[in-house]
């Protein structure tokens, strides 16, 4: 994920790297125990506080 974020900031600001990726195997913070599936749980959250807040 990290890999990504860093050859999209080489690809958008058109440098050349002078080495070889050192980031292919770290995560970006918050992506511990990150699953596909936890988009739903994160999603669902949202709305039960988004509720809560405009019902006070």
């Amino acid at each position: 994920m990290a890999e990504d974020a860093v050859d999209a900031a080489i690809k958008h600001g058109n440098l050349k790297p002078s080495n070889a990726c050192v980031t292919s195997h770290l995560p970006i913070l918050g992506a511990y125990k990150w699953e596909p599936s936890s988009f739903t749980t994160l999603a669902q959250s949202y709305v039960r506080m988004k509720r809560t807040a405009m019902e006070k």
